[in-house]
């Protein structure tokens, strides 16, 4: 479940960016995910009797040599203890073609839509919109 849920969590708007457009166009930044489906963070993936699980932290670099890093953190709570597990990581190359960005992930070849608006990178997966500055 994390691994869809991080997988999705690409499109996202994100806070901090730097707004640097390196050579051929491409990003050289990092961004911090804001919101998930307009709702900020610690945003609940999964919820059941005595379980939790929530999304506390994403960050996304994009380097101008078109190689991008996501990291995901999560906190699990079952039966009221919580933990922090240990962060996912994700690595890829990426392409822009304009106001969009095409995340290209190096584990199972699987390519993520994003595009920039208004200072944000915004990722739309499955019916859910992930905000990253």
């Amino acid at each position: 479940m994390r691994a869809l849920f991080a997988a999705l969590a690409l499109v996202v708007t994100v806070a901090g960016c730097t707004d640097i457009t390196g050579p051929g166009g491409l990003f050289d930044s990092t961004y911090e995910l804001r919101t998930v489906n307009g709702r900020t963070l610690p945003y609940v993936v999964d919820e059941g009797v005595g379980y939790r699980l929530e999304l506390t932290r994403s960050i996304l670099t994009l380097e101008n040599d078109g190689f991008y890093t996501t990291t995901f953190t999560w906190r699990e709570t079952l039966n009221g203890r919580s933990t922090i597990l240990p962060p996912e990581r994700f690595n890829g190359s990426y392409e822009r073609s304009g106001n969009q960005i095409f995340l290209y992930d190096d584990d199972d070849g699987s390519v993520t839509t994003a595009y920039w608006e208004n200072n944000r990178l915004i990722v739309t997966s499955r019916g859910s919109e992930y905000v990253y500055r």
